[in-house]
């Protein structure tokens, strides 16, 4: 390899280096002064998982709790600020111990639920109806 080719690979790798660490300043800036965005958190929560060698294997979903709440409530303005609230709770509070994701989401749904009754917010729950018993006939 010759020395300009040397030279050549330097530059890359130096332009390289330089570009990732603006790019994680930047990311740092979002962070400390409040305006991290979702893609930001996602990057630090995986990067924090390799360093402290702690891997969700269950997790909770806004995303799916919010299109069930969707399929189950309408699409509401209000659904995605309630999700989070009734996520961030009961990620605070779940203690998993095998396959209860599933109980995990049904305890935000509750909550889901619970927050629009507190906030004067009126949610027609269409599960309850699909699921309701048939009148019987002739009684």
């Amino acid at each position: 390899m010759t020395t300009i080719e040397k030279l050549r690979r330097l530059g890359h790798t130096a332009r390289w280096q330089t570009r990732w660490r603006i790019l994680r300043y930047a990311m740092a800036w979002r962070y400390a002064t409040g305006n991290i965005t979702p893609e930001d958190a996602w990057t630090l929560w995986r990067e924090c998982e390799d360093i402290t060698g702690y891997h969700d294997l269950e997790g909770l979903s806004e995303t799916s709790v919010l299109e069930q709440a969707i399929d189950r409530y309408g699409d509401r303005p209000e659904l995605p600020e309630l999700v989070n609230r009734a996520c961030s709770r009961v990620a605070s509070k779940w203690n998993s111990s095998g396959d209860t994701a599933a109980a995990a989401e049904d305890w935000a749904h509750d909550l889901i639920a619970e927050y629009a009754t507190d906030a004067g917010i009126e949610l027609t729950d269409a599960w309850a109806i699909e699921n309701a018993p048939a009148e019987s006939e002739g009684v």
